[in-house]
């Protein structure tokens, strides 16, 4: 397995949800899937606004979309705290 620039679980929510690529960028307003897959693979980012649409179709909170980057922007308050 590589390593995800932006490790994410989009696949995994979507999957849950019981949803297709297809649909999703659909649902999205997306001409065609490849944009998810580089999402889902790690390989780009949604836009703020597309985050937030996901988290809504999936049923979550984007945090739990993107774990890692959420736990990371906790780690740079607990050090801007320190200074």
């Amino acid at each position: 397995m590589f390593n995800k620039p932006f490790p994410n679980s989009l696949r995994e929510h979507r999957l849950k949800a019981g949803l297709f690529q297809r649909h999703v960028a659909s649902i999205l307003g997306l001409d065609c899937a490849d944009r998810l897959s580089r999402w889902e693979n790690g390989l780009a980012m949604p836009s703020v606004a597309n985050l937030f649409k996901l988290a809504a179709l999936y049923e979550t909170e984007p945090h739990h979309l993107y774990p890692t980057l959420f736990k990371a922007s906790g780690e740079i308050e607990r050090i801007k705290e320190r200074i």
